[in-house]
């Protein structure tokens, strides 16, 4: 038995084929919509589809039918899943499984991925994290910060290795919804990525060790703020760890930001999820102005940018503020302050809500300048989810920029303060492919 044989002409289904034993149990729950013939399938077609050493073969499309969900199935599950079949030696619960795929032009994305009844919509994975030969040790930016955000929640109890949800890299033909192959082929050049990650010691460093150490991680996370956009829509919320390079556009990196995370993200729901997402938001609550996803939401009508940010500092992109719907420039040395985001949200509903939650705007930040204290920070974060929530507006956070070595822990704790709310743990509102309203429990197991 191999791959080729079980290979669905469709990337886009799932197939669950059960023993004879249970053909009843099946039957119970109706999941049958294909005709069984002994010991195969038979296909729409006419033509059967032969599946040696089982007997009663029962196959179903998953993510089409509700009637299983949350509900359990006995042992000795067969799972057939875009071709790749795997033996289930536990009790497994069946869940609605996502389309895990999305085409583009004959290319099929491997970003959005389902995850586990038993996960969190909280997006990590190790590859994260830059490790430079220590020439990441020359920006100011705490290259592992994600890695020690992820320590704090795992250390609390909120996730593990096994809750927490993995991407997949971004691919180059994933890249290209937004980005131009023209800056794509820029990034080759070991110069380029030194403007752009602002360490000119790397102008001199082979590009394949920086593809390798620098923007693979990028990609990493590129695909975590891809995913998170997917997951927010399922759960009603979804944390990336990483993510949120608001300074990148579809032909332009700077800031430390390669890739146009928060461009992509949006641009994968309006392509994908046309039938949920017509419409987005962006509360860009960093120090630092938002110009990259300004210069590709232009002119969007549908993409709300809110955006608060030190008007004294990096980038100063006049062009740019023109995209921003709501704007509220503030200065150096702003100390704790009321985030007044809350008129945007009543002027404009939308389907989905990016917030980009930079933690440079700490007291002692040497890049951004303001004076906000930790405390304030977990404020602002708890009051862009609350007024989220009481909309039941599915929410997606990026961590963005932040460059004190304590900014992982200020983080941690923020999200913790979230769960312990209610705000990333109560019942939450969904809407599914099949375009049915469906409820999820979303347990997060804490100590606090």
């Amino acid at each position: 038995m191999n791959d080729k044989q079980f290979r669905s002409k469709s990337r886009l289904q799932t197939i669950v084929f059960v023993r004879s034993g249970l053909a009843d149990y099946v039957k119970r729950y109706k999941f049958i919509n294909v005709v069984r013939e002994g010991g195969g399938v038979k296909k729409a077609d006419g033509t059967a589809q032969r599946m040696p050493h089982y007997s009663n073969v029962f196959p179903f499309e998953v993510f089409d039918n509700p009637a299983y969900n949350g509900q359990s199935i006995p042992k000795d599950v067969i799972e057939l899943s875009c071709g790749i079949m795997r033996r289930q030696s536990v009790s497994w619960k069946i869940q609605t499984q996502e389309r895990n795929v999305c085409r583009k032009f004959g290319h099929v994305s491997k970003l959005y991925i389902s995850i586990g009844p038993h996960q969190v919509p909280i997006v990590y994975r190790s590859e994260y994290n830059v490790s430079f030969v220590g020439l990441e040790k020359l920006h100011p930016f705490d290259a592992t910060k994600w890695r020690h955000v992820f320590q704090y929640l795992k250390d609390a109890g909120l996730v593990n290795e096994e809750t927490v949800a993995k991407p997949n890299e971004a691919t180059v033909e994933d890249l290209l919804l937004v980005h131009t192959k023209q800056y794509l082929d820029s990034l080759k050049w070991s110069w380029n990525v030194a403007t752009i990650a602002e360490i000119p010691l790397i102008a001199f460093v082979p590009n394949f060790l920086i593809q390798s150490c620098y923007l693979r991680p990028m990609r990493f996370q590129t695909g975590g703020s891809i995913l998170a956009g997917k997951l927010a829509l399922e759960r009603g919320w979804a944390i990336n760890i990483g993510g949120g390079f608001h300074h990148c556009s579809s032909n332009k990196g700077g800031g430390f930001c390669p890739y146009a995370d928060i461009t992509l993200l949006i641009n994968f729901l309006l392509k994908y999820e046309q039938q949920h997402v017509k419409s987005a938001m962006i509360v860009d609550l960093d120090a630092h102005q938002g110009n990259g996803h300004e210069h590709d939401f232009l002119k969007h009508s549908n993409v709300y940018i809110f955006d608060m940010y030190n008007c004294g500092i990096y980038p100063r992109d006049v062009q740019a503020k023109n995209a921003i719907r709501r704007k509220v420039e503030l200065y150096n040395r702003t100390e704790d302050t009321e985030y007044l985001y809350k008129e945007s949200l009543g002027e404009f509903h939308p389907d989905i809500l990016i917030y980009n939650a930079g933690t440079d705007i700490l007291d002692g930040d040497c890049l951004g300048l303001m004076a906000i204290s930790s405390e304030g920070i977990v404020r602002r974060d708890e009051l862009v989810f609350m007024k989220a929530h009481q909309r039941k507006i599915p929410i997606v956070m990026l961590t963005s920029g932040g460059y004190l070595k304590k900014t992982a822990r200020i983080i941690a704790d923020s999200i913790l303060n979230l769960n312990q709310k209610g705000l990333i743990s109560k019942k939450q509102t969904f809407s599914r492919h099949n375009q049915m309203d469906l409820t999820i429990d979303i347990v997060l197991m804490t100590d606090m």
